[in-house]
């Protein structure tokens, strides 16, 4: 007796993305500071660090201070939703 065993693949839906506002303040050594804010679509499960890292990343990028110095003063991240969970 021949069987036939069939398998069922389905892809598992990509994580639903939820928008965040954010805001980031730098300053460097010498005290110049720079802000941004902006909204980042955030997938459910991402870790908080790992935001945080990609924003100061792009923020230094935005004003040219890749490879220099400097500390966050300020660091927001909320869902940009008001008045209700969405």
């Amino acid at each position: 007796m021949n069987e036939t065993t069939e398998t069922s693949t389905t892809k598992a839906a990509p994580p639903e993305r939820v928008p965040y506002h954010w805001v980031v303040t730098l300053q460097t050594a010498d005290g110049r500071q720079a802000s941004l804010d902006g909204t980042i679509p955030v997938a459910e499960g991402s870790s908080r660090a790992a935001t945080y890292t990609a924003l100061v990343a792009h923020v230094k990028k935005h004003f040219g201070m890749t490879g220099v110095a400097s500390v966050v003063l300020f660091f927001s991240l909320e869902r940009d939703v008001l008045g209700g969970e969405r």
